[in-house]
């Protein structure tokens, strides 16, 4: 419609025609005025009248460019300033790219964008981006694009968004660590033990010079000059000896002239307290559990014939033990009851002796259970979940050797966890909480023509029960990704304790809640450094410690490259890819449409000029006079 504008050119036009034809007839008396008077020579005034008509045709083009420079500009400019939505990818791979130049050249591009935290080594899933309520918004992420942490998500979530990818180098070597566990099963003082260190290189470029070194307390206990293949795990070990509490805070530092972000490794080497065990039982020297127990010299093991006999000391008790042939009476049932809800843990094994109403009385006291008598032929266990939390550290990887064979004495039903299965899949062994505190119940008895206590599975299981009872337990590391810290505190006490976290000057209140005997803190989902953390309660006085580090896919030097990225969104039209180099070219156009306003001002100053020209022209412009 722009073109109307151009339409008022023909007016000057046509004033310029009329004047051509228009014809002046003069009277005069005599020929003497006619000598005395000035005669246009005809052709100069043609030219002025041209030029007149020039100026007036400039003038009024400068007019129309000058509306529509500040029309199309406006409309441009509004473009240009579309409010941003920008995500940037605050993963370590990322913080470790360029010192965070970009981000930089982001924030600066355009004081409106909304940039999210760099650097934070909180890594946040692009995915859980797209979910956000961008609508009316330009969607950008800036991003290395790990993927590991891209899927197919994006193409079902993506609504107009533009992909600027930051591209990281691909297949170099960067090492990290995968895991760290000790030969122990106990963390004990003055106690040789091995501390065995799982590393990982992320990359295809093999790492000759890696230097690992192990601090404990803040100092440098260790070091080791390590040469690892390309995608391989080594694993290093190291003797260490916690002599006091400050041993306790550990590190392990790594030189691989690589990324920075994910080269030092924190954990906390929590030393159990001595263990009270109580073994109740009619067989009490052959009974494999206290033979199983009495290797370790944590555990101080005290046995019993039934519930009812000496149950004097069950204050200090940690784990109690119910192995009774003969069945369990009602009011030892009770006995069992209180203790766990007061913060103990209990383990119940029946024996073929069992009747109806050994089984009555567990599930009318223990409550969620519903267990029967149901004795069956021997039956082969299936293979643990080692992933579940009950398993989870035991073993390095699925186990391969054969599974015992047990006798089922009770049908369990009605659980909310389940730690061994059979074969046909029924409940082997239980976990139910209970109060504060936990139990365990097994389908199966221990005794002849069962290969479970003899099978590796035994010693792993009833040492991972004793662990849990310790008050006071914790991991000795946690990742960024996870989200709960869970501890059992030495004491307990009936009013509501409230637990902060504290590393250095930092310190944090989280989300908080009672399980049980467990606390569970959730960690914020916000910045918070990495290092070791101490659990306080309100008192200020230290309940536990742990190590918080980087998540393992950080670590993983695999990128989309830009033309794979376009490749992967090449059918989704509201995704737009482009390089990083790309997007710095876009806002440097954006800052050339910002400067589009001096061009409509230059036009009205220009219309101007050219109004002045037509004004001299027409006073000053004199027709040469005709000689007669």
């Amino acid at each position: 419609m722009y073109f109307l504008f151009f339409l008022t050119l023909l007016l000057p036009i046509a004033v310029h025609l009329w004047g051509l034809r228009v014809k002046k007839r003069v009277f005069l008396g005599g020929i003497e005025p006619l000598l005395n008077s000035s005669i246009d020579a005809g052709g100069t005034d043609k030219l002025r009248k041209l030029l007149l008509l020039v100026s007036r045709i400039l003038f009024l083009l400068a007019l129309i460019f000058a509306f529509l420079f500040f029309r199309i500009g406006n409309s441009l400019k509004d473009r240009s300033h579309i409010k941003q939505f920008n995500f940037v990818d605050n993963s370590g791979s990322m913080c470790a790219l360029n010192g965070g130049k970009f981000s930089t050249f982001i924030q600066n591009a355009n004081s409106q964008e909304k940039v999210l935290p760099q650097c934070s080594m909180v890594s946040t899933s692009i995915n859980d981006f797209f979910e956000q309520n961008t609508s009316n918004k330009q969607k950008n992420i800036f991003s290395d694009f790990q993927k590991t942490f891209i899927n197919g998500s994006v193409v079902e979530h993506s609504e107009n968004w533009n992909l600027v990818a930051i591209e990281n180098e691909t297949g170099r070597s960067n090492v990290s660590i995968d895991s760290i566990w000790l030969s122990d099963n106990f963390i004990k003082y003055n106690s040789p033990m091995i501390l065995n260190v799982l590393l990982r290189n992320n990359g295809d470029k093999q790492n000759d010079n890696l230097l690992v070194e192990l601090k404990i307390g803040d100092k440098s206990v260790a070091s080791n000059l390590e040469k690892i293949a390309p995608f391989a795990v080594k694993r290093v070990q190291f003797p260490i000896v916690l002599k006091n509490q400050n041993d306790r805070k550990c590190e392990i530092k790594l030189d691989d002239a690589s990324w920075t972000f994910d080269n030092n490794f924190y954990f906390s080497l929590n030393p159990i307290e001595q263990l009270d065990i109580l073994l109740v039982g009619d067989v009490l020297n052959s009974n494999p559990i206290k033979i199983a127990f009495d290797q370790e010299s944590i555990f101080n093991c005290k046995s019993i014939r039934t519930i009812g006999d000496g149950m004097d000391g069950l204050s200090k008790t940690s784990l109690m033990v119910v192995n009774q042939a003969n069945g369990l009476k009602e009011n030892e049932v009770k006995l069992l009851t209180d203790f766990v809800k007061s913060g103990g843990t209990a383990v119940v094994i029946p024996s073929e002796e069992w009747k109806k109403a050994d089984s009555d009385f567990i599930n009318g006291t223990l409550g969620g259970l519903a267990t029967e008598i149901d004795t069956k032929d021997q039956i082969e266990l299936e293979n643990p979940d080692i992933n579940s939390p009950f398993f989870r550290g035991v073993f390095d990887k699925a186990i391969s050797a054969n599974m015992p064979f047990v006798k089922p004495i009770l049908k369990i039903r009605n659980i909310s966890e389940t730690i061994l299965k059979t074969k046909a899949g029924e409940t082997a062994l239980a976990g139910l909480n209970l109060g504060k505190g936990k139990v365990y119940l097994f389908s199966f008895g221990l005794g002849k023509n069962e290969t479970f206590s003899s099978n590796a599975l035994f010693l792993p299981i009833f040492y991972r029960i004793a662990e849990s009872s310790a008050k006071n337990r914790l991991n000795s590391f946690f990742r960024i990704t996870d989200e709960v810290v869970e501890f059992v505190p030495k004491d307990h006490s009936e009013e509501e304790e409230v637990y902060s976290l504290e590393n250095g000057d930092f310190k944090i209140v989280p989300e908080q809640r009672i399980q049980g005997e467990k606390v569970r803190l959730f960690l914020p989902k916000q910045e918070i450094p990495l290092g070791i953390w101490h659990v306080k309660n309100k008192n200020g006085l230290e309940v536990v410690q742990f190590g918080l580090n980087t998540e393992k896919a950080e670590s993983v030097s695999d990128f989309y490259s830009v033309e794979k990225l376009k490749e992967k969104f090449k059918n989704d039209a509201k995704v737009k890819v482009m390089s990083f180099e790309e997007f710095q070219e876009d806002v440097k156009e954006k800052k050339t449409i910002d400067g589009h306003w001096p061009f409509w001002r230059f036009a009205i100053v220009i219309s101007f000029l050219f109004l002045l020209a037509e004004t001299l022209i027409a006073r000053y412009y004199k027709r040469k006079p005709l000689s007669v």
